[in-house]
């Protein structure tokens, strides 16, 4: 009779350890967790309307196998292209360490203004990343209380004031460590980040990181997309109208070959091989 030799188990054996560096993607791609892609997280909210705020943690729109909940003000657009960059500059070192820069240099990597507005712009934005807490689970896990990912966006920064009299002195931020967790091989998609800077539309830069999550995009309803984007339109053929001019963007920027709005108002979508940015550049 053969012996068993599978050595006995160990519950005090070492496990493996986490990783504590993000992904060394390549400088002209931005990484973004796919079930925050995918969600209505970071909306396509008019900077002219004031931003929800909610004071309970809240469910919000993702496709099906992701529960997210939030609290705190409403994230944007704005506050994904600012994660973006927070999240690519903090590639470099183990998440939890301090990761420098001047707001200057931020302020221009983002296409903003480098004036007080500017400067203010971003600290506001820094504010709501730190002080809006998430909630992300698979839509089985969260119902025995563990979650992918509990915390805020951003630990903490500092700064200089926007009227500083030194717009190139550093700035300081620290991220969470246990966000690594959303950035698994297979979790998180990369953009391209100049395609997404010439995007002047909030539906369009929304579009083109939920698109990019799709090797080969679902077709989706109308008002499925309405509900994922955070769109406040009031009527859906308003939002459809916006979300042709949105499609269109994309098609000119070369990031889809095509789209089409069939007849039970279902969204169809052809990517660009172009614009699949992990098949065309390695990591830096």
């Amino acid at each position: 009779m053969p012996q068993d030799r599978t050595p006995p188990s160990n519950p005090r054996a070492p496990v493996a350890a986490q990783p504590t560096q993000l992904p060394l993607w390549h400088d002209r791609v931005r990484g973004l967790p796919n079930p925050i892609a995918r969600s209505s997280l970071f909306t396509v909210g008019n900077q002219n309307e004031p931003r929800n705020f909610y004071r309970e943690h809240r469910t919000i729109q993702t496709l099906a196998g992701w529960v997210l909940t939030v609290r705190g003000e409403e994230l944007r657009q704005d506050d994904e292209d600012v994660f973006l960059q927070l999240i690519h500059l903090a590639r470099c070192q183990p998440l939890g360490e301090a990761v420098s820069f001047t707001a200057y240099s931020f302020l221009k990597e983002l296409g903003w203004k480098r004036s007080v507005e500017g400067y203010n712009r971003l600290k506001a934005s820094f504010d709501r990343l730190q002080f809006t807490s998430i909630r992300l689970s698979s839509d089985t896990s969260g119902s025995d209380g563990f979650y992918l990912y509990q915390g805020a966006l951003l630990r903490k920064f500092t700064g200089k004031s926007a009227d500083s009299d030194e717009p190139k002195a550093k700035w300081t931020v620290w991220l969470e460590p246990e966000i690594i967790k959303l950035f698994g091989p297979s979790t998180y998609t990369q953009l391209w980040w100049e395609q997404r800077l010439r995007l002047r539309s909030a539906l369009a830069k929304y579009l083109h990181s939920y698109f990019s999550t799709h090797e080969a995009p679902y077709p989706l309803k109308v008002e499925t997309l309405k509900g994922l984007t955070g769109s406040r339109a009031t009527r859906l053929t308003d939002f459809r109208k916006a979300l042709r001019v949105a499609l269109q963007q994309l098609v000119n920027e070369g990031f889809l070959d095509n789209w089409t709005i069939d007849g039970s108002d279902i969204v169809h979508v052809t990517r660009s091989t172009k614009g699949k940015a992990s098949k065309v550049l390695p990591a830096s």
